[in-house]
C-alpha cells in the first residue's frame, strides 16, 4: 500500500510546487484526486494573501464535483 508522508514545504519548494500548478489544466471531467489535492494543500499553507495561489486553488475548487463538507 503506497502513503503520502506528512509534510512542509519550504519557501522554495512551495515556489516550485505552486509553479508546476500555474500550468495544470483543472477540469470537471477530470476531478482532482486526494493525492493531487494534498500536494496543491501542501503548496498553498501560508500562501494566505498570494492572490495567485488563491486563483490556482479556486481553479481546482471549481474542477471538483463536489465539494466535502467538514465535520464538527
Amino acid at each position: 500500500m503506497r502513503r503520502i508522508l506528512n509534510y512542509t514545504l519550504t519557501n522554495y519548494g512551495a515556489e516550485s510546487e505552486l509553479s508546476h500548478f500555474r500550468t495544470v489544466k483543472f477540469r470537471r471531467d477530470k476531478p482532482l484526486d486526494r493525492e493531487t489535492a494534498y500536494h496543491l494543500a501542501r503548496a498553498l499553507y501560508g500562501k494566505d494573501n498570494d492572490l495567485e495561489a488563491v486563483m490556482i486553488a479556486a481553479r481546482a475548487i471549481r474542477s471538483m464535483k463536489y465539494i466535502p463538507q467538514l465535520e464538527g
